[in-house]
């Protein structure tokens, strides 16, 4: 294309749009009142890979259609230059293609004309087709590419200032998009549906061999294209256009408005002032069956209805109006996926994806019983013998010598993550709810795979599969061998932290003393930080490794406490001087990824150690708006990687990301309303991948777990030899699963808040209110944490479970009511966090 080709600028007081005549769509867009001057498109001349006659720059419309019957074809007005006529009055500019393009991929057959107002509070766009041939037009698909500055490249500060990440609703009438930093400040930009306009679905076009300007850096890594660090060219699917027919003469007509929210929670009045539906919903998008969502609608429109897709297993309630917001509550029957339907305005429809879970503790309980009953390896001549591998629902198996249908020995050679959270996940559930069944498990575990297969003596070194070097061969120069990976050794040293949790509270004959297991995790931790690690040889020392939270927040003050004085002062050191590194940075989340979520945990928690709050906001906001805010349950708080939304979705970084928002805004006491409510739906859509039978019915797999999702992949069930099958767009087997399930349990709780509309609402509870006596009913599948953030106490216990709380305001006293599990509670098992004191009293 001709770099040299004429612009238009659209400006007002926010807007700055520059439109290319030559190239047929907008090449810059940003906000006038930015501090930062986020450029949310790509520039075509640092990507020239993609600058081609038919292009994809946003303000493109792509169709597929076919006239009277014959072969499909594409027109698409970025092809059609030789047809396209632009002209601006100042006010409006309109874009027309109303004769045959000669080129290939052209507009034929039909008149496409856009308009495009930029008014104060907004772009408005209009796209209008009409059939000015002979025969009728069938539509395959109309769409709008969007081609926005999401190929993440250059440094740390590039990618949380400069990329922004796209987040879509498609949901009818309702739809819309929007594009967020990850550095969590505003504003948001948001392209909204109009007048019965609606999204159908997002479609992803893989581009290969796509190279930026060298100046602006490139992926971590040795990644010598871009085709590892973005999704590629998306293109939102008009709804209704999959179907369309157009006789002679017919047209249809298509209404979008771009515009700036200042906030993820402006996203709804945005909405609202369009015509949609303001949708909030809680406690999340995924909703334990033994518990209601509770839906808050607000529209200039009328709402007519609520439907549900299984309307026989779904239960419905209107509960009145309050401050302008309908409500209503949902409960599901049927677990898994459900649908529910907004019926609003002139036909318009809104509709809201939801996942029904199993009731929590149940869940969590089949699946660590599942873990221990059958993914610890029998056999005895598997060289992972007592390993924890990992099981695949689709053969009904773990992934072992005997049966490793993807051929390369490190599926099933026990370390990594697909190795080693699963026993990582059982010992953090043993913590709050022993076994002895699984504890012996872990033991011989530990005994018999860590210690004597794993690692390798002297020195603590985790290798990265057993066999040794089957694939992983020395790294010539470094001295690493295989054992270079530091996430590995964290995984590792929890898993004995975890034993040695258990066994400081209950002494189990069964298993080694308590200070063995502390004294284990103190080695693998120091082992960690002494060897050249991956990446360049600074893995442990500067880059934020899953679930590290223990070396910082726990592991000195239990090694003190064990008298193991040196090694505790030993640790305090390493965190100290990470925590220093990671407070030079302004977005220390390095990975081994262009751009990843996989920091965010453990640099909150070096920052929280250090007492430094400035990295800790940093890393909250981070967590908080890397993650998407639609109510769609795979999207709604889970996280994104670097290769958008189409790709790794519920990944465990779902629920350890949302562990930092968990901790700040309650453990911290930061109270903020926002961040407590994504927290919480953090911590139930990471559930949604454990199996109660709607991933897969088979009972050999009820109680298995998949390892994430790929929302924008089809489906393929056929065995392709070294190929995971996908099916329901997931991949069915543990993976790492484990590792956010471990965070899960970090976070369980139920929280009392005070909803702007609704009043006192009990998150993971129920909750009423007495005169001065609150009365509070866990459900959050462990029952040992409650926050109430409208009182200000949180209490904790750790052992037992707690059936009800009794809260007298007057007289400052909580009566605790447990379930008899077979231990004793005493106010020593109890911890009471408040400003102002509490007496405690127990109903045994």
């Amino acid at each position: 294309m001709n770099a040299m080709s004429k612009t238009i600028t659209l400006q007002n007081g926010t807007f700055c749009m520059i439109y290319d005549v030559g190239r047929g769509g907008f090449t810059s867009l940003k906000n006038r009142e930015d501090r930062l001057q986020t450029e949310y498109l790509v520039d075509p001349l640092e990507f020239p890979d993609i600058d081609l006659q038919d292009s994809k720059w946003f303000g493109h419309i792509v169709t597929k259609y076919r006239v009277d019957g014959h072969e499909w074809q594409q027109g698409n007005s970025a092809a059609s230059a030789d047809v396209r006529s632009v002209s601006y009055d100042g006010k409006l500019l309109q874009v027309s293609y109303t004769s045959d393009s000669a080129h290939a991929n052209g507009i034929t057959h039909f008149d496409l004309h856009m308009g495009y107002r930029l008014e104060e509070d907004g772009l408005y766009w209009e796209v209008s087709i009409a059939n000015r041939s002979g025969g009728q037009i069938e539509f395959d698909c109309i769409g709008a590419p969007l081609l926005f500055n999401q190929i993440f490249r250059g440094d740390s500060k590039y990618k949380y200032e400069q990329n922004v990440l796209r987040h879509t609703f498609i949901a009818g009438e309702g739809s819309y998009v929007y594009w967020a930093r990850s550095n969590g400040t505003g504003p948001c930009l948001v392209m909204l549906t109009r007048n019965k306009t609606g999204l159908q679905r997002v479609e992803s076009e893989s581009r290969r061999n796509v190279r930026s300007d060298p100046d602006k850096g490139s992926p971590f890594g040795g990644y010598s294209t871009f085709n590892e660090s973005w999704e590629g060219l998306a293109t939102a699917v008009f709804q209704g256009s999959s179907s369309l027919k157009l006789s002679p003469g017919d047209s249809v007509k298509y209404d979008f408005k771009l515009a700036w929210a200042s906030s993820f929670a402006d996203i709804g009045r945005l909405a609202y002032e369009e015509g949609q539906v303001d949708v909030e919903v809680l406690p999340g998008m995924a909703v334990p069956s033994d518990c209601r969502a509770t839906i808050l609608l607000r529209s200039k429109k009328a709402i007519h209805a609520l439907s549900a897709s299984y309307p026989d297993q779904t239960d419905i309630r209107y509960e009145g109006e309050k401050r302008g917001y309908q409500i209503y509550s949902v409960a599901f029957q049927r677990l898994g996926a459900n649908d529910i339907k907004i019926h609003y305005g002139d036909g318009e429809t809104c509709t809201l994806q939801f996942f029904s879970l199993e009731e929590l503790e149940q869940l969590i309980d089949r699946h660590a019983a599942f873990i221990a009953e059958n993914q610890f390896e029998t056999a005895p001549d598997d060289p992972c013998y007592h390993g924890l591998l990992m099981w695949d629902m689709t053969v009904k198996s773990r992934i072992n010598a005997a049966c490793n249908p993807y051929g390369d020995d490190w599926w099933a050679g026990g370390s990594d993550e697909i190795g080693l959270v699963s026993g990582l996940f059982l010992s953090e559930k043993n913590v709050y709810r022993p076994n002895e069944a699984e504890l012996k498990v872990l033991d011989a575990y530990l005994s018999d795979f860590i210690e004597d297969r794993l690692t390798e003596q002297p020195g603590y070194r985790v290798h990265r599969m057993v066999p040794w070097f089957v694939m992983f061969e020395p790294w010539a120069g470094h001295g690493a061998d295989d054992v270079w990976r530091a996430f590995n050794y964290v995984h590792v040293l929890n898993t004995y932290f975890n034993l040695y949790r258990i066994q400081k509270k209950f002494r189990y004959s069964y298993l080694k003393p308590a200070a063995e297991y502390l004294s284990q995790a103190f080695h693998y931790t120091k082992a960690m930080f002494s060897y050249w690690m991956f990446p360049e040889g600074v893995g442990a020392s500067e880059y934020g490794n899953m679930g590290e939270l223990t070396i910082p927040l726990y592991l000195a003050d239990a090694l003190d406490a064990e008298g193991m004085n040196g090694e505790a002062k030993w640790v305090r050191e390493i965190a100290a001087a990470k925590a220093g590194f990671f407070a030079k940075s302004n977005y220390p989340f390095g990975s081994e990824m262009a751009y990843d979520s996989t920091a965010y945990e453990a640099v909150y928690a070096y920052a929280k150690a250090a007492g430094d709050a400035r990295t800790m906001e940093k890393a909250v906001l981070a967590a908080f708006s890397n993650r998407g805010h639609q109510p769609k349950w795979y999207y709604y708080n889970t996280d994104l990687r670097q290769h958008g939304e189409t790709h790794w979705n519920v990944s465990y970084m779902t629920q350890l990301g949302g562990w930092v928002l968990y901790d700040y805004s309650l453990n911290e006491g930061k109270r903020d309303y926002e961040l407590i409510k994504s927290a919480y739906a953090s911590y139930l859509a990471g559930w949604t991948l454990i199996n109660s039978g709607y991933w897969n019915d088979d009972p050999r797999n009820i109680g298995g777990s998949c390892w994430v999702l790929h929302a924008g992949w089809e489906d393929s069930s056929v065995d392709v030899p070294g190929r995971v099958p996908l099916i329901k767009q997931a991949w069915q087997m543990s993976g790492e699963s484990g590792l956010g399930y471990f965070a899960g349990l970090k976070m369980a709780a139920s929280v009392v808040i005070e909803h702007p509309v609704l009043g006192i609402y009990g998150l993971g509870c129920e909750v009423s209110v007495k005169g001065n006596v609150w009365i509070i009913r866990p459900r959050d599948g462990l029952r040992m944490r409650v926050h109430d953030t409208v009182n200000e106490w949180s209490i904790e216990i750790d052992r037992n479970v707690i059936r009800e709380l009794e809260a007298d305001l007057s007289s400052r006293t909580i009566r605790v009511s447990i379930e008899n599990t077979g231990f004793d509670l005493s106010e020593d098992n109890i911890n009471v966090r408040s400003e102002r004191p509490w007496s405690v009293m127990i109903n045994q």
